[in-house]
């Protein structure tokens, strides 16, 4: 899954509402390498299409053990005709922890593509952008805010700054998602979507996923898709 990042600025204002001293305790693990591989039978990222056919897709993290993470992660960009538009390789960092039971992950993601319309090339899907954003979880639900800058976009070939909200539910492997995207398109072109997906363990380290994602735009349905998808992730 694309992993996106989280704003300090959230935490610093759940530490003035609370009404107690508290302590941030960092997200606790086992120091070490993970990876993971796997393919979709369309790629979507916030209610939006990635790409018009199935995408292979990977990504190699590393946990420290103290609540910080790095990694990198990336896709095939094919379009519907199945010819490729380049890759996407995003890479990130970050920090996870608990706060007063609220669980907090803060990170800054740069999302990259081998093929950049922002460099004038007609046949990339995407430019270059970098996001910091937060996400907090509370008891199965959660609030995510990302907010970031294209350095160009393909439709207008300027600079556009964005924000991403998004609300969230799970439970056992089902989940939910509404997000609302602020200018992610660009001028004009704000859009919500909502997801519902449902995963399963297939084997020892096999997950298999169905996700149902609507997209709309100006209010009016302009996208809806039912994606499969099998990940195999493993230790290194």
């Amino acid at each position: 899954m694309k992993k996106t990042a989280q704003l300090k600025s959230l935490v610093m204002a759940m530490a003035v509402a609370g009404s107690t001293v508290a302590a941030l305790a960092p997200a606790t693990s086992q120091a070490g390498a993970s990876a993971n591989m796997g393919i979709v039978s369309s790629y979507y990222f916030r209610g939006i299409q990635q790409t018009g056919t199935a995408a292979a897709q990977g990504g190699l993290d590393y946990d420290f053990g103290n609540g910080f993470s790095v990694g990198t992660w990336g896709s095939s960009l094919p379009n519907s005709s199945g010819n490729s538009q380049g890759l996407e390789v995003d890479v990130y960092g970050g920090w996870s922890g608990t706060f007063s039971g609220v669980d907090v992950g803060v990170n800054l993601t740069t999302y990259n593509y081998t093929r950049d319309s922002g460099k004038g090339d007609t046949n990339a899907f995407d430019s270059q952008y970098t996001e910091g954003s937060l996400d907090l979880g509370y008891k199965g639900f959660s609030l995510g805010l990302a907010t970031g800058t294209h350095a160009k976009t393909s439709t207008t070939g300027k600079s556009v700054s964005y924000n991403v909200y998004t609300v969230g539910y799970s439970i056992g492997g089902l989940s939910a998602t509404y997000g609302m995207g602020d200018d992610m398109l660009g001028k004009n072109t704000d859009h919500t979507w909502f997801d519902v997906g449902y995963s399963t363990e297939l084997a020892k380290g096999l997950d298999g996923t169905i996700t149902y994602v609507n997209k709309q735009q100006k209010k009016t349905q302009t996208d809806e898709n039912l994606i499969f998808g099998i990940t195999k992730s493993f230790d290194l």
